[in-house]
């Protein structure tokens, strides 16, 4: 295996071991803002030194509309964050079972990841922001300052989309060769 290859195997070994790190801490993520809305929503009409949940909440300065809410979208954050780093693990590992980016299944594989790291952020932000606007209709006490509003980051899905035709290129000189080699 020549240098720049095993280079890129050490990379896509740190990619898997991270993209498998960023799943599980996406999975807990999920499980505790989900235990979380559920006590918030279970607590809401316990009374508490005469006063219910909701009001106490409410004098510590927090709505208890903008906490569901938003624990509602770090719930949909976290499984949007699992989903992208499970196909990016599977990337990784078929990678490494390769032992090269470059073939025609990985760079085929590696465009699902980019379209995918693409979507998923703006699917997310689309959802939250509908699901802002028809809460706002119900509970104009929402308070949008809470809720984090993050600029869409296409970066990462555009990079990878390039670099798969890239990867595809390299699979049909490899194929080139292999033919030239042939018919020698």
């Amino acid at each position: 295996m020549n240098k720049t290859l095993k280079t890129i195997q050490i990379f896509a070994k740190i990619g898997k071991v991270i993209s498998t790190i960023v799943f599980i801490f996406s999975i807990i993520g999920a499980v505790i803002t989900l235990i979380a809305l559920s006590a918030f929503i279970g607590l809401k009409d316990i009374q508490l030194e005469g006063k219910t949940f909701v009001a106490l909440l409410e004098e510590s300065g927090l709505n208890f509309v903008t906490a569901i809410f938003s624990l509602a979208v770090a719930f949909i954050s976290c499984i949007g964050s699992a989903v992208v780093s499970k196909f990016a693990e599977i990337y990784f590992s078929n990678e490494l079972e390769l032992g090269t980016p470059f073939t025609f299944d990985g760079a085929k594989e590696l465009l699902r990841l980019g379209i995918i790291a693409s979507a998923v952020p703006v699917g997310l932000s689309t959802i939250t922001g509908i699901a802002l606007i028809i809460t706002k209709l119900f509970q104009p006490t929402l308070d949008e300052s809470m809720i984090s509003n993050e600029p869409i980051s296409l970066g990462i899905g555009i990079m990878l989309i390039i670099f798969s035709f890239i990867c595809k290129h390299g699979a049909e000189l490899a194929d080139e060769l292999q033919e030239a080699k042939g018919n020698k």
